[in-house]
């Protein structure tokens, strides 16, 4: 007769602990690899919406949009027609899971409350459109802010299709709003999932600056390319035609 030997408790207890320990090793890197994913589904996703701008502007003599208030006619309305949506200006809450999906990053749920600013973590709400990118408004110079004392015309870019050094300049990127005009002597915010709100010099760099990517956002540029680009960064692109950055650079802790 054969006998069997069943595990004793210890024994069981002991493949329990040990089974333990590898989820617990192994979940650190489950969830970096998951995050990861989400980060460069999220440059694929501007750098598509950073495409449709540049398709707007080829149909214009290489002009961006005005920046215009009045009803759905902001920029993220009028480029939903080249990433795969004409019906979106319309009727862009019910056009939400539509093409324009693209305007949210994996990393950001969807607002469902009211209209206003997101943050790393929460999508921002206007004009109907929800989305986590925001524009480089040094791109749109014309529209409501076009003879505002607050933004020089001789920093704007005014034709996409000449900017020089195309591959350092921002188009979008991951943002608490819809747009933002970065300078070099903008401070850093003290809460980085919040950002800066303040609409005045020397915070907009703020709106860009949330630590939605490990301390990082993504980045599309003019050029076509987008990266993960770290915080203390983004003082060193060049936001606008006449853009020094700031000497020393900026570092965050």
């Amino acid at each position: 007769m054969i006998r069997t030997r069943a595990f004793t408790l210890i024994e069981l207890l002991v493949v329990v602990s040990v089974i333990a320990l590898l989820i617990a090793i192994l979940l650190p890197s489950l969830s970096n690899a998951r995050r990861n994913a989400r980060t460069v589904v999220c440059a694929a996703h501007a750098r598509e919406v950073a495409a449709g701008l540049r398709y707007y502007a080829e149909d214009n003599n290489g002009r961006t949009m005005p920046i215009d208030h009045s009803g759905n006619r902001y920029w993220f309305h009028l480029i939903a027609q080249y990433l795969g949506d004409p019906e979106y200006r319309k009727d862009p809450v019910g056009r939400g899971d539509g093409p324009m999906r693209v305007m949210l990053c994996p990393e950001t749920p969807e607002r469902d409350t009211g209209p206003g600013f997101g943050s790393a973590y929460v999508s921002w709400r206007f004009q109907g459109g929800n989305g986590s990118y925001g524009l480089n408004l040094w791109m749109l110079p014309a529209g409501v802010y076009s003879k505002s004392a607050l933004f020089p015309r001789d920093q704007y870019e005014y034709d996409l299709r000449i900017v020089t050094r195309p591959s350092e300049v921002p188009v979008l990127g991951d943002s608490s709003w819809v747009g933002s005009w970065p300078d070099s002597n903008d401070i850093v915010p003290t809460n980085l999932d919040t950002g800066l709100g303040n609409h005045a010099n020397g915070f907009f760099m703020g709106r860009f600056c949330i630590d939605r990517h490990n301390m990082a956002i993504n980045l599309a540029y003019v050029d076509g390319s987008a990266r993960r680009v770290p915080l203390d960064e983004l003082w060193l692109q060049r936001w606008h035609s006449k853009y020094i950055p700031p000497d020393p650079p900026v570092h965050i802790p």
